[in-house]
């Protein structure tokens, strides 16, 4: 303990001496010097400098702020996250409130994503719309029900990738973004750095406010601003030490139908087949949990103005509807985006009726082929397919009418033909 006494006393004497003494001439301009050589190669641990004094060596410990990090590094710390929360907020157009359009979780391979918009009219997705990938399976809930299968069950699996409709990934690491360095400032009374970006895109650029926590390089806020400065949302980032599972699976009370089942079911079912003529064969009229029918068929597609379509004989039709894929539209698309079965596409037509039909119909089939004298072609100009026309009609008597969850499952028929 004496020892111990003794030593404060001779710093305390050490002390007082430096600052009773005139400091060696250039001594602070070579100290400074010294610290602006050591700062530069320095980013996390405390610098050290030995200051020289006349007969005396003082160590002085200095911890210098941290230096403002590369937007790489950013990119890097929060794409590279296990676990984070964001929220989307909107501006209502009719009430001039933010409210939440957008809510994402992500829990390792676990990611889930809400959406409930009221500005945009023309969406790729639903107004509401809420998807779950438990890691291993993904859930569409559509309010009551919800639709669940294994994501590479399909050609362009619907999950993750819908959760990532709005991934900080596509903004993050696009190289159209362009970053300025950063700025100090608050965000919520912390201190943090601010990146302003401009993301050029061929209609307008976005500008954007990007507030990064400097401890950790995350990414804590996103601001959007049109050309004339306005906000016109923002995303609010976490990242939490844990996530409920219960954002990754249904909520309990709703009926989740397996997709992947529903498929299996769809492909026995299309096995009958019934020649109706013109090389096309009936597969099967097919009722779904939601009152709505399809009516399938292999061989020629129905016209897609849809002016001549099967009927059931003593009912009327209410509504007639035909998915792209299953009518002459589909020479829009790439073969390999068609639904088969076996080896042959699909051609079909979807409808309810008035009043609601039997277990057993008769069912009138158009038999139709294809019209040489209209050709369909595609944006260079070259001939896809044609449209059709009727040769005639066929009634097919006591069809057993099939029962299965709805059309959702057909997405799932999707096949290469064999050659």
């Amino acid at each position: 303990m004496s020892e111990f006494n003794s030593n404060q006393a001779k710093v305390r004497r050490a002390i007082e001496q430096l600052r009773s003494e005139v400091p060696e001439e250039g001594a602070h301009k070579r100290l400074q010097q010294k610290m602006t050589q050591r700062r530069a190669g320095l980013r996390w641990l405390p610098a050290v400098a030995t200051v020289s004094a006349v007969g005396l060596g003082v160590v002085v410990v200095i911890w210098p702020s941290r230096p403002a990090m590369g937007w790489q590094e950013v990119v890097k710390a929060t794409l590279g996250s296990i676990r984070l929360h964001r929220t989307d907020f909107e501006m209502d157009k009719t009430t001039g409130k933010w409210y939440v359009a957008h809510e994402f979780w992500l829990d390792g391979q676990k990611r889930a994503m809400s959406s409930n918009l009221k500005n945009s009219p023309n969406l790729v997705l639903p107004r509401s719309f809420d998807s779950r990938f438990d890691g291993q399976r993904t859930y569409l809930l559509r309010g009551t029900y919800g639709e669940v299968f294994n994501p590479v069950t399909l050609r362009n699996p619907v999950a993750p990738t819908w959760t990532k409709f709005y991934d900080m990934n596509s903004l993050l690491s696009n190289p159209k973004l362009k970053v300025s360095s950063p700025e100090s400032g608050k965000l919520d009374g912390k201190d943090v750095s601010i990146y302003h970006g401009t993301l050029n895109e061929k209609v307008s650029n976005t500008h954007m406010k990007i507030y990064v926590d400097p401890s950790t390089a995350h990414v804590l806020r996103t601001e959007y601003y049109d050309p004339d400065g306005k906000m016109e949302d923002y995303w609010v980032t976490e990242y939490p030490a844990s996530i409920s599972k219960d954002h990754f699976e249904p909520p309990k009370g709703i009926k989740v139908y397996d997709l992947d089942k529903e498929a299996d079911h769809l492909r026995q079912i299309l096995q009958n087949r019934t020649p109706i003529g013109g090389g096309n064969e009936f597969r099967a009229i097919i009722k779904d949990d939601f009152g709505g029918y399809v009516i399938l068929w292999t061989g020629t597609p129905p016209s897609s103005d849809l002016t001549q379509f099967p009927s059931v004989v003593g009912h009327s039709c209410s509504q007639v509807y035909s998915p792209d894929q299953l009518n002459t539209s589909r020479w829009k698309f790439n073969p390999k985006a068609f639904w088969y079965i076996g080896n042959q596409p699909l051609c079909g037509i979807s409808m309810s009726f008035k009043p609601p039909i039997g277990d057993h119909v008769d069912l009138r089939m158009p038999i139709p082929t294809e019209d040489r004298s209209h050709p369909m072609r595609d944006e260079k100009g070259t001939v896809r397919g044609y449209q059709s026309k009727i040769l005639g009609w066929k009634v097919l008597k006591n069809v057993r009418v099939e029962h299965a969850m709805w059309a959702s499952a057909l997405n799932f028929l999707h096949k290469v033909p064999s050659k």
